[in-house]
């Protein structure tokens, strides 16, 4: 209703500005008669600019208390509109007044500018997508509202699209961290790796000693683009309770369906050879050490200074434990000032990023351990994802989950992430801060 109403309003204000418009443009139109013209198109403009700034504001899930704000707009635009629909007496052509006609017609055309209905636009879009996901709208509606398909599957609306990307580079600390590339075509991203260094000649050159071509080799290692796919599953019943907001809750599984599915892939997955997991180089403490806080010290000062700037620790929950738990020889922790006071997410200096994502993955039993302390530190840039624009879509899967009275969405995108580095640079590092039975603090 609110949208319907704004909508309404624009083209009425819209079909006023085109009608002073004919009229400013008429060349026997008076330099006088441009003046009350242009006097009239800036009330028009106030109130388009009021009502399109409305539009902006309007939040994505739409707001339902906008009508009244409009129709407060005041009385005096409508005597313009009564104005500008009355017939102007002709009058007698003196010389063209080019200058008037020029400042009225550039008002005119900013008025016409639609901003506020590109908003309308995207949320009609946005809503429509997500109601057809919630079966409140079926093909051919959502089709008609601007909805494109392909081979079943429904393509997600550009802003949605980057609303979900959002939420995952939020949530996921790997992204937020690493190296984005962003390309339209599927075929992989090569990263280049150096792999030799330049000859160093060492004697004074003279004719017969002259500087030899710089002999470096380069690597490519290409980002393989995978296809993500997520299931979620939502009641019909729920689809027809008009007191909960199903839209949000439909979007809301997509978005964390398909975050569990990358972050898995990016720190732990077995079968990716550039997780996390797999590429980051264990951390070898001298031999003899036990105490867990001279091991953060060695690793920390292991990673080469180019790569400190922006170096960062990357933990779980029981690395956090093994931290907070390391005490000083009276009995209190090293790492806070006081028992009762927050982990403070920094250590050494350096960020420290916690998360669930972090746990090791036990291949045989095909699920998480959150049991074992795992800690990463260095230089996350290295890792590097590659985002295949446009391949965000949706597959509804109605009729396969129809015995259990549910709805089914298969989220589909195409993306790599992986860890990639030289032979002779080692970005990020993983200690077992639990080996060689360290049992001291």
């Amino acid at each position: 209703m609110n949208k319907k109403y704004l909508l309404k309003r624009l083209k009425s204000l819209k079909g006023m500005l085109r009608t002073a418009q004919q009229r400013a443009e008429d060349p026997a139109t008076t330099e006088e008669t441009l003046i009350e013209i242009e006097t009239q198109v800036e009330e028009i403009t106030a109130e388009i600019n009021e009502v399109n700034d409305m539009i902006e504001s309007l939040p994505d899930d739409e707001s339902t208390e906008v009508v009244d704000v409009v129709e407060d707009l005041g009385a005096a635009v409508e005597e313009v509109e009564d104005a500008v629909d009355e017939n102007i007496t002709e009058e007698e052509v003196v010389e063209e007044p080019t200058q008037a006609r020029s400042r009225v017609l550039g008002i005119i055309g900013k008025g016409l500018e639609s901003r506020g209905e590109q908003k309308l636009g995207k949320l009609n879009k946005r809503s429509a997508f997500l109601r057809y996901l919630s079966g409140r709208l079926n093909q051919s509606q959502a089709r008609s509202l601007g909805i494109k398909f392909n081979n079943g599957k429904v393509l997600v609306p550009t802003e949605l699209s980057k609303e979900i990307i959002s939420y995952v580079q939020e949530e996921n600390p790997l992204r937020a961290a690493a190296t984005p590339h962003k390309t339209k075509g599927m075929q992989g991203f090569p990263v280049q790796v150096k792999k030799a260094d330049a000859n160093i000649v060492e004697e004074e050159r003279d004719d017969s000693n002259l500087i030899p071509f710089t002999d470096l080799e380069f690597d490519d290692v290409y980002l393989d683009p995978k296809e993500f796919d997520a299931i979620i599953k939502v009641t019909k019943k729920l689809t027809h309770m008009s007191d909960f907001d199903i839209e949000a809750i439909v979007l809301d599984e997509l978005k964390s369906a398909y975050l569990r599915k990358e972050a898995f892939w990016h720190f732990s997955a077995p079968t990716n050879p550039g997780s996390l997991a797999k590429k980051a180089v264990e951390f070898v403490v001298a031999e003899g050490t036990v105490n867990k806080y001279l091991k953060l010290i060695q690793l920390k000062n292991a990673l080469p200074t180019s790569m400190r700037a922006k170096a960062r620790w990357m933990i779980n929950r029981q690395a956090q434990t093994e931290l907070e738990s390391i005490l000083d020889n009276n009995g209190n922790p090293i790492l806070k000032d006081s028992g009762n006071e927050e982990f403070s997410h920094t250590l050494f200096t350096f960020p420290v990023i916690v998360t669930d994502y972090a746990d090791e993955w036990n291949v045989s039993g095909s699920k998480y351990d959150p049991s074992k302390p795992m800690i990463y530190f260095g230089d996350f840039s290295y890792f590097h994802i590659q985002d295949v624009l446009g391949t965000l879509e949706i597959e509804p899967l109605r009729e396969l989950i129809a015995r259990e009275n549910k709805v089914g969405f298969k989220i589909y995108h195409i993306s790599d992430g992986q860890l990639i580095y030289g032979p002779f640079e080692t970005p990020v590092y993983f200690l077992d801060i639990l080996a060689d039975g360290a049992v001291g603090g």
